[in-house]
This record gives C-alpha cells, sequence and structure tokens, in this order.
C-alpha cells in the first residue's frame, strides 16, 4: 500500500515491590540520512516500588507512493511519553513539519515529565503550550522558506504518569486501548469523514472507502491548530496495551487484525513489526 506507517507499542504491567528493578531504560534509535526508516526501540522500564513495568516497541516504514518517510515516532520510556507524527504527504513541507513537532515537543515538556502522577490541568497547559511552541516554529520557518506555508502534520500522543495514562491528538493520528481482549480509540478523528459518521450520514466501514477521507479539519502548522488539542485521562490497569499510531496503519487495517497481532506477538516491539508488515501488503 501507498501510505507511510507509524506505531509504538506498550505493554503496560503491575510490579510487586519484590520485583523491581533500578535499572534505567536504554533508548536508541538509528536515523538514515534518506529517511527511508525510521526505527526506535525501547528495552524493559522498572519503575521502583509497587508500580508499573512498561516496555514498548516502535517502527516507522515508508510505504510505496512516497519518495520519503514523513512520519516519525518518538520514545522516552523514563518521562514516559510516545508520541507518532505523519506530515502531511499533499503539501511542501511535511518532512520539515514532522521534525519541528519531533525536536519541540520532548524540549518543551521533558522538564514537565518525570513518569510519575501529574496534575491534570497543568499538565494540559504544558501539552498545548508545547504544541503553540511547534505552531510557532513552523511559522517562523515559512518566513524563510515560503514554499513551506502550507506544511503541516498530524500527531497523537500519550504520556504514562504513575497510574494513569493522558491521550491527545491533532488530526487523524489516533490511540487504541486494548483491555481484556477489548479495542477501545481514545481519540476521535478530525476529518470530514468523522463528522458525516457522526451526523449518521455514512457508516464506520463505508468512512473508509469514502473519497474525502483524507481531508483533514485540524492539523499543527502555520495555519493549522485550529482547535488546540485536548488531553484525556484514563486509569491503567496491569495488561493492558496502548497503541498509537498515524493513518497510514488504521486506515489500512481492521479493528480485528489489529487485535490479532496483539494477541499473537508477546512483545510490543513484534506487535509493532507484524502490524506495519501487514499494512504494507494489504
Amino acid at each position: 500500500s501507498r501510505m507511510n506507517r507509524g506505531i509504538i507499542m506498550v505493554a503496560i504491567h503491575r510490579l510487586h515491590p519484590s520485583t523491581s528493578s533500578p535499572d534505567a531504560p536504554h533508548f536508541s534509535w538509528r536515523e538514515p540520512s534518506t529517511w527511508k526508516y525510521l526505527w526506535l526501540t525501547v528495552d524493559p522500564h522498572y519503575d521502583e516500588g509497587d508500580g508499573f513495568h512498561t516496555r514498548s516497541g516502535a517502527r516507522c516504514e515508508k510505504g510505496g507512493y512516497r519518495k520519503s518517510n514523513q512520519d516519525r515516532c518518538y520514545v522516552d520510556a523514563t518521562r514516559g511519553l510516545y508520541f507518532v507524527v505523519d506530515g502531511m504527504g499533499g503539501a511542501a513541507g511535511g518532512s520539515e513539519a514532522s521534525q519541528v513537532l519531533l525536536e519541540t515537543l520532548p524540549a518543551e515538556l521533558e522538564q514537565r515529565l518525570d513518569g510519575g502522577p501529574q496534575d491534570p490541568v497543568e499538565l494540559q497547559d504544558a501539552v498545548q503550550a508545547a504544541f503553540r511552541a511547534a505552531r510557532r516554529r513552523m511559522v517562523e520557518m515559512t518566513r524563510r522558506h515560503p514554499e513551506f506555508r502550507n506544511m503541516g502534520a498530524t500527531v497523537a500522543l500519550a504520556i504514562v504518569a504513575g497510574d494513569m495514562l493522558h491521550v491527545t491528538h491533532v488530526g487523524d493520528a489516533r490511540v487504541y486501548l486494548e483491555r481484556r481482549n477489548e479495542l477501545q480509540r481514545l481519540t476521535t478523528d478530525e476529518t470530514f469523514v468523522q463528522m458525516l459518521v457522526e451526523a449518521g450520514i455514512c457508516t464506520e466501514e463505508e468512512a473508509r472507502t469514502n473519497p474525502k477521507r483524507h481531508f483533514i479539519l485540524n492539523w499543527v502548522g502555520p495555519e493549522g491548530l485550529i482547535s488546540p488539542p485536548q488531553l484525556k485521562a484514563i486509569p491503567l490497569r496491569s495488561g493492558d496495551h496502548v497503541m498509537v499510531c498515524t493513518d497510514g496503519l488504521s486506515a489500512t487495517l481492521t479493528d480485528d487484525k489489529l487485535l490479532e497481532a496483539i494477541h499473537t506477538e508477546s512483545h510490543p516491539q513484534a506487535v509493532a513489526d507484524a502490524l506495519v508488515l501487514r499494512a504494507l501488503r494489504d
């Protein structure tokens, strides 16, 4: 299939005090010069005491249509920050917009996040400020490069803070929660076809093939961020799986296929690999 795909999988497990480990997570990534592939892998992250043990894996791969991969993935298990970015492929500067978000969001949030509990209101303010900072950088970039005036990107972001999951998004990138064999979408697409679904004009299945399914109503860019991202807080449970992905994955694979991969593979990295490879085949 033609679209880029970016996915992060996070598995949540409860630790007993006797099994906790002080070992810090190891974060590594490989960045080929062509951006054809972007890989991030994170070793298990152990919280001290009676906390959560999270394991995560990520994969970002170019589809068969684009010459470059405009998706980006970011994983920081220490701070509990996970997000994917999808550069708007039809606009000049999609890769640049993705890179701005990849650099700006962590820089703006790193002083705020430590993996522990967060005040929801203060965290909401911090996340919105980080997105505004990214947009300001894009505005400044277009002053130097007018050809990027239509640049933009969609984002899905998840923060694990103590025993809470905080999620937000802009556009059609998504966050899913798998719990006890049920898959729940935690975000609502900001797209034209989602408006049709909510109005009862078409079904979810019809929306998947609607010719206007790629019409985005909100994005991060010089002319975007019409609606600021709103955080949603969900209590975590041991055994939960969190998936953060771009539309290149969710638009290709049905919920049944997503669940099948989660249940078939044991490690989040294996799930991410399996889903991207399956999406490339479909």
